[in-house]
């Protein structure tokens, strides 16, 4: 069911700036899902963290997802900017296109725990409500914990956090220093 909604959306990436059409395959399961979070900000300039979740090879098996700790400067303010994919065996699709076309039907939401960071939504669905694919993030103080991400399909977006079919969530390791 992960992003089984962009079964027939999307572009290949040939890298993060560089994006091609790519022919929709019709009754392909997405094997892989990606969310990547691109910084940009303080003194290390841009950067990408992943959170990369692969399905079992077989019923019973769960696979931890790879995941990379989000390392920042404390009381910095930074810009960040999701990349959405799915891979398949015929390529990498990014499905941003589709979410910002279609956006009041999606809603990245961010919940914060125990590390003093606060990310403010930018961009908008034609309604005026947030996506949630950019913003700004600013941290605060030395500190740790974790970032969750939810992204949520036919979403309620009057409801606090957003509501609806929950397509993908997970959370990064984030440190202050």
């Amino acid at each position: 069911m992960l992003l089984g909604t962009f079964l027939f959306f999307g572009t290949a990436c040939g890298g993060d700036d560089e994006m091609e059409p790519m022919v929709p395959e019709e009754n392909t399961a997405i094997p892989v899902t990606i969310v990547r979070l691109v910084i940009s900000g303080g003194t290390q300039g841009s950067q990408t963290f992943s959170y990369r979740e692969v399905p079992p090879p077989e019923v019973g098996v769960v696979l931890p997802p790879e995941v990379d700790d989000i390392v920042l400067e404390a009381n910095t303010s930074y810009s960040y900017r999701i990349i959405a994919q799915s891979e398949t065996s015929n390529g990498t699709r990014n499905v941003n296109d589709d979410i910002e076309e279609d956006g009041e039907d999606y809603l990245f939401t961010f919940d914060v725990l125990a590390v003093n960071l606060d990310l403010t939504p930018t961009d908008e669905d034609q309604f005026g409500a947030p996506i949630g694919l950019s913003g700004t993030l600013q941290t605060g103080d030395v500190s740790s914990g974790v970032l969750m991400f939810k992204l949520f399909f036919e979403t309620n977006k009057s409801s606090p956090g957003g509501s609806g079919e929950r397509i993908i969530s997970g959370d990064f390791r984030v440190e202050l220093n």
